[in-house]
């Protein structure tokens, strides 16, 4: 794409690729698409991954090295392998190139129900001139958030709700909601999930 060298990937169904069927290609992933458009070089790395997100299907990594290329910071993209959609990115620190080495989904090393998984960047001077970095990352559980804004009820209060505590299946824990400054004896509705 003029002249950069953003780079893709195609996500190929097996069995269309064994019998000839068409379409084979399931999905195309794609890097960055700034203005002016850089070398990410998304896609020189790629692994297909165990289940990271619960869903039951496997998830694709996708490494792109040279992400901002003034820093060489690299990043890590995770795909649904159900949809395609990406899931979340990882951002390298300066000089990383995170993203030319990936390893996918190895172990729930922390005891939270989802599997971590580790990236490379072979190139890091994190510990002195191309000494390289591993790093290893969890998908989920993500920091719970709050959406939307109180409005001010009739005592004057502005109503609002927060989190303590971690969520997670595994973990004997409570993970509470909490809320404050709601009008007394009126009903309300909490809608509480794992999408905004």
């Amino acid at each position: 794409s003029g002249g950069a060298e953003l780079g893709r990937v195609c996500v190929l169904s097996g069995s269309s690729v064994l019998t000839g069927r068409l379409p084979q290609v399931l999905y195309t992933l794609t890097g960055s698409t700034g203005v002016p458009p850089s070398n990410d070089h998304f896609g020189t790395a790629v692994r297909a991954s165990a289940d990271l997100n619960g869903d039951g299907i496997g998830e694709i990594l996708v490494g792109a090295p040279d992400r901002s290329d003034s820093t060489m910071r690299g990043s890590v993209s995770v795909h649904s392998g159900l949809t395609g959609a990406e899931l979340a990115r990882i951002e390298g620190s300066s000089e990383d190139r995170l993203g030319d080495g990936l390893a996918g989904a190895i172990e729930d090393l922390d005891g939270d129900g989802f599997e971590e998984f580790v990236v490379a960047g072979s190139l890091s001077d994190a510990g002195g001139t191309d000494s390289g970095v591993v790093k290893c990352y969890r998908l989920f559980p993500v920091a719970p958030g709050t959406y939307c804004t109180g409005k001010t009820n009739s005592l004057g209060c502005t109503p609002s709700v927060s989190p303590s505590g971690t969520a997670s299946e595994s973990s004997p824990s409570p993970f509470l909601i909490n809320g404050s400054n709601f009008l007394n004896q009126k009903s309300g509705l909490l809608f509480y999930g794992h999408e905004p």
